[in-house]
């Protein structure tokens, strides 16, 4: 993943979601900490969010399109290392209690993106 810029999926909330993102290294997990992403929607618009507190990102209700994390976004859990995107093994989706319980929520997709 060192020639690419960061990931991207495909998002369907009918609710709004709250999803926390996580990178994991052989040593080291990773998340988009109080850090921007950003929300393609499909016609094309996009909106620069901020993440916050453990790597949360938001999406709207009714949302549909991509969800961008450029890989600068993502520091250590614990430390505030630097990301290394060579180092990139899994990626793991939680979702907060309380959100997108009344809707569904569809992610496909995943890709890393230039």
């Amino acid at each position: 993943f060192e020639n690419y810029s960061g990931i991207e999926f495909y998002v369907s909330s009918e609710a709004t979601s709250i999803i926390s993102v996580q990178a994991d290294a052989p040593y080291r997990s990773y998340i988009p900490k109080e850090k921007p992403y950003f929300l393609i929607d499909k016609n094309g618009g996009i909106t620069e969010r901020e993440t916050y507190l453990n790597g949360y990102i938001s999406i709207p209700a009714g949302f549909e399109g991509t969800v961008r994390i450029p890989f600068d976004s993502f520091e250590a859990y614990d430390a505030g290392t630097a990301f290394e995107a060579s180092e990139f093994s899994d990626l793991y989706f939680s979702f907060a209690d309380g959100y997108g319980k009344y809707g569904k929520l569809y992610i496909d997709s995943l890709k890393a993106y230039k």
